[in-house]
């Protein structure tokens, strides 16, 4: 008859470590990552912890952190703000795996020498290793990616100004290893250091300069015909990273139509459908009006107007009409007006 002894010893350490990290660009619109992947499982560093002298261990039972949820303060040029940070589980790479066995605790994947803790808790997998050795030579937290998307909100609702935002979390993933068929559990730390460059997308002024007087333009024979045109120069400030958008309110003419007007009283009514077009520093499509039929309007459908240098943009948009019959008008003043309606893309 064999008799096993079986010890469960309980040990905590705190041991320095290679920090993991994540950084990118963050927008009102979102967050583009530069040291961070998207996985299965949720948001990894693309830098992992590396512990330094771990125990030597005959086998090892993984874990998730001791704790999911943190607010991450994050400190930058003119302010802070505080972020939502949750844990979803922790990813190894083991040193070995030559055999598992499952046990009660959370759910563990292991394919090779990769492994993911989902949760906090103990996994229900025994990794044995194929010799004495440390467990695993890398880890990294991965984040949920529900809690990261929150965090535009965040910087805007904190009113900060452009530059880069930073911060760190620091975290302890318990874990049970075997040596010499002793159960010991030992604590390691782990720190999560986050970058985040934001670029507020914000309109402080818009200035329009033109007169909005057309001179007519008089040509054909036998037929006379009329034309002529105006421009006016937009110039505006603020932080866009991703120009200005232009937008259009819808017209208040009982028709809808964009047109000018003949303002006699006595005169028999008359009209000029017209058209606007940005004819300098936009992008793509830049029709407004053609032929006083709406282009554009004020919520999904722009002009965007680019800015070189994200703080300062400048356009044109020139207004006219041609071909117009000069039998067909009267002898008067024509008028008429069209809303633009401006903000920062994001």
């Amino acid at each position: 008859m064999r008799l096993f002894l079986f010890i469960y010893l309980s040990i905590s350490c705190v041991i320095p470590a290679i920090s993991s990290e994540i950084a990118g660009g963050l927008t009102p619109k979102g967050i583009t990552w530069q040291s961070a992947q998207n996985t299965s499982d949720g948001l990894a560093p693309a830098i992992w912890d590396v512990p330094l002298s771990l125990p030597a261990a005959d086998k090892v039972i993984l874990s998730g952190a001791s704790v999911s949820d943190f607010t991450l303060k994050l400190s930058g040029p003119e302010g802070m703000v505080s972020v939502p940070v949750n844990i979803k589980g922790m990813s190894y790479k083991l040193s070995s795996n030559v055999g598992m066995m499952d046990i009660a605790g959370s759910s563990t994947i292991i394919s090779g020498t990769s492994a993911f803790v989902s949760g906090g808790g103990t996994g229900n997998k025994i990794v044995t290793l194929s010799s004495l050795s440390s467990p695993f030579t890398h880890f990294r937290p991965i984040l949920n990616a529900n809690n990261i998307s929150e965090w535009p909100a965040k910087f805007k609702a904190a009113g900060l100004s452009k530059g880069k935002y930073q911060g760190q979390i620091n975290y302890l993933v318990p874990y049970n290893y075997y040596r010499n068929d002793i159960l010991i559990r030992y604590t390691l730390q782990g720190s999560l250091s986050v970058s985040v460059l934001y670029n507020p997308a914000q309109l402080n002024s818009v200035e329009v300069i033109g007169d909005g007087i057309i001179m007519p333009q008089y040509y054909g024979y036998p037929e006379r015909l009329v034309g002529g045109s105006t421009d006016y120069t937009i110039n505006a400030t603020g932080v866009f990273p991703n120009g200005i958008n232009m937008g259009l309110r819808a017209s208040s003419s009982h028709n809808n139509r964009y047109q000018l007007l003949s303002q006699s009283p006595t005169s028999l009514p008359t009209s000029i459908d017209y058209s606007v077009r940005c004819t300098v520093g936009c992008e793509g499509d830049n029709k407004i009006i053609t032929n006083g039929v709406p282009d554009i309007n004020s919520t999904n459908r722009h002009v965007k107007i680019s800015a070189s240098n994200t703080t300062s943009a400048r356009a044109i948009i020139t207004v006219s009409f041609a071909n117009k019959k000069l039998t067909e008008l009267n002898n008067d003043a024509y008028l008429g007006n069209f809303i633009l309606i401006f903000e920062a893309g994001v």
